[in-house]
């Protein structure tokens, strides 16, 4: 089944460290999934790939197996600026600054995913997320076989070479799993990345780690701290909302 829950995507190109805005509006994109909308995404560590190889869901990709894939509030989209409604809503981080030093890299059969075992919460909240608080869950990216290709979604036309997905659920439901088929129960804060000749240190042993979980379920630890906030954009406006899914089953 297809989780729905609202996507925060910030309207920002940040790199591999970050870049600066490209203008100060926030924008808030309203439902745009329409059958036009529906990208594919090109990334998986599950299948081993000839180099440039091109792995996707296929253009009937709802039809087989996945009907439910097949809504009006499906993710990702294209999102257009020019489409969106100008809206001052805002995003508060709780705790995003704070060293995470138990955290574990797993493929969980789509892409890379990051999780984390230090005891205390990080959390989302604020006018964008309707005033309630949202627990950080897990974050994961989504990148392609070379560099023009890669995010799933697109900005302004814009395709990203690596795009970050930090995972929320909604603090009135005991756990993701109970929170996920719920209308509420989940928000996606996600990110467009840029390549750059300056190197992040974090990213640079994430990427080393991909090696260690070539398989399903193959999980490994991160020695290195970090804080999620270091993984966005220094500043966080403008950025889209809009109401869509988890881009995979």
């Amino acid at each position: 089944d297809i989780r729905f829950g609202r996507i925060l995507f910030t309207y920002i190109f940040c790199f591999i460290f970050l870049f600066n805005n490209l203008c100060d509006r926030v924008l808030t994109q309203n439902k745009l999934a329409s059958s036009n909308n529906k990208l594919s995404s090109d990334s998986t560590i599950s299948k081993k790939l000839s180099p440039h190889g091109h792995w996707h869901y296929g253009t009937n990709w709802p039809q087989h197996g996945y009907k439910k894939c097949g809504g009006q509030q499906q993710s990702p989209i294209r999102l257009i600026s020019s489409d969106a409604t100008g809206e001052e809503l805002h995003i508060n981080l709780r705790n995003y600054r704070k060293p995470i030093k138990l955290a574990y890299i797993e493929n969980n059969g789509h892409t890379v995913q990051i999780g984390f075992s230090d005891k205390f919460i990080i959390t989302v909240y604020g006018s964008a997320s309707n005033f309630k608080p949202y627990i950080f869950n897990q974050l994961h990216f989504h990148w392609g076989s070379y560099n023009g290709v890669g995010s799933e979604h697109t900005i302004d036309g814009y395709r990203g070479p690596l795009e970050i997905h930090l995972v929320h659920y909604n603090r009135k439901y005991s756990s993701f799993d109970e929170a996920a088929d719920k209308s509420d129960g989940l928000m996606v804060l996600g990110a467009l990345y840029k390549i750059s000749s300056r190197n992040n240190r974090f990213m640079s042993t994430v990427m080393s780690l991909v090696k260690s979980v070539p398989k399903y379920k193959d999980k490994a630890l991160i020695l290195q701290s970090f804080t999620l906030r270091s993984l966005l954009p220094s500043r966080l406006k403008p950025f889209f909302v809009y109401d869509g899914s988890l881009t995979t089953p």
